[in-house]
């Protein structure tokens, strides 16, 4: 088998991306969006292509890994900020099954982080599910810390505050 290397293109979500932010949602393995969502989400609905595509680019960032052979998206990073803060977010990433384990979703994550930095987002929550040992190693690589495992899912911590052990 010949090995091809393919430079993927990052750049913002915007709302002009939803087909392909549904595209890609339809790519996903019925498994991969249950580590995604932590739950099963056969579909994805009009209300959440909303929230992926129409953002802010400083509370709200989505980054896309994309394919530059036909533009399509192979993976998206993403933090939306929590409640009434200005520097804690969420972070959560997802790529399509058949780039998984080629470094998308570390160089997403990374690209994110720099992007948030700018934002003056200064600490970062994620979500796993206990089985998803891959996002953890990309997470933890990252420097998110676990703090808390219950039910199944997994918290990990990022920043300032989860440093000194501190909620958010």
């Amino acid at each position: 088998m010949e090995a091809t290397c393919i430079l993927l293109q990052i750049r913002p979500v915007t709302r002009e991306d939803r087909g392909r932010v549904a595209e890609m949602y339809g790519r996903l393995s019925r498994d991969a969006r249950y580590q995604r969502f932590l739950h099963p989400k056969p579909r994805i609905t009009d209300d959440e292509l909303t929230f992926f595509t129409d953002i802010d680019h400083v509370r709200h960032e989505a980054l896309a890994a994309v394919d530059p052979r036909d533009g399509s998206f192979v993976g998206v990073a993403r933090y939306a900020t929590l409640g009434g803060s200005a520097t804690t977010a969420d972070l959560a990433f997802e790529v399509v099954d058949d780039w998984h384990g080629r470094g998308v979703a570390s160089m997403l994550v990374r690209h994110l982080l720099a992007r948030a930095a700018g934002n003056g987002i200064t600490d970062f929550i994620a979500l796993t599910l206990a089985d998803n040992g891959p996002a953890r190693t990309i997470l933890k690589r990252a420097g998110f810390r676990v703090v808390e495992s219950s039910h199944g899912v997994v918290e990990l911590r990022l920043g300032e505050r989860s440093a000194l052990g501190l909620a958010a």
